[in-house]
């Protein structure tokens, strides 16, 4: 296909192929040189950039707030949607929690304990003549923390009069008066209840046996008692 063939000589037919092939550049170039004159409009390269220059100055640059990003509009909720489970939007009213259940009512009073008992002996005076009738007094008292019920039977309190030392028990209030009659009382925290009695200065026994004497002159002591409960004594002098 590339060796020539035909009645004349090879140069011939190289010369023939060298002349087509400039011809056909040529053809080829003036079209590339027509598309560009067709599409710059025939104007100098130069002048066209100038020209794009100032159109590109002449242009207003975009404002600040122009090129700032728009948020999306938030899309509108059709009246047949169905609301989804979750939390109340902010600012909702909640349905306020309900009020706790009042505190049980307090147990009814009970006993007192001893240990909630307080006895204290107290004297009309600290001192008396030998023949007056000195005033002593019993007083109970709830030092507890709690209101409670406690017998106060006349046959359990006692007031006793004995020797400085304690160790001589002169007189008791229970000897020649003791009385049974149940007593039984509501004690608040605090609150006390007094007994007195007006002792005549003589000694005595259980039972009120045996020969009452004057007690003498001296110092003495009065032990208050509930029962078994015993409280601590207060001296009382006799001259």
């Amino acid at each position: 296909m590339l060796q020539p063939v035909g009645p004349l000589p090879e140069s011939v037919y190289w010369r023939r192929r060298v002349v087509a092939i400039a011809v056909g550049v040529g053809v080829l170039l003036a079209g590339v040189w027509g598309v560009s004159a067709v599409a710059g409009g025939g104007e100098d390269p130069a002048v066209r950039a100038a020209a794009n220059q100032g159109a590109e100055a002449a242009k207003p640059s975009p404002s600040p707030t122009s090129s700032t990003e728009q948020p999306p509009p938030s899309p509108s909720v059709s009246g047949s949607a169905t609301p989804t489970s979750g939390p109340p939007p902010s600012g909702s009213t909640e349905p306020a929690p309900p009020p706790p259940p009042p505190p049980p009512p307090p147990p009814p009073p009970g006993p007192c304990a001893d240990q909630a008992m307080k006895l204290t002996a107290e004297v009309g005076q600290p001192e008396y003549r030998v023949g007056q009738r000195p005033e002593l007094r019993l007083v109970v008292a709830n030092a507890g923390p709690l209101a409670c019920y406690r017998d106060l039977d006349a046959g359990l309190r006692e007031i006793v009069v004995t020797s400085v030392d304690g160790g001589t028990r002169l007189w008791s209030s229970n000897d020649c008066y003791a009385s049974t009659s149940p007593n039984s009382r509501l004690l608040q925290p605090g609150e006390s209840q007094m007994f007195k009695v007006a002792w005549a200065g003589r000694t005595s026994a259980p039972g009120c046996a045996g020969k009452r004497t004057t007690v003498q002159a001296g110092d003495y002591l009065v032990v208050p008692k509930l029962g078994a409960l015993q409280g601590q004594p207060t001296p009382l002098r006799l001259t």
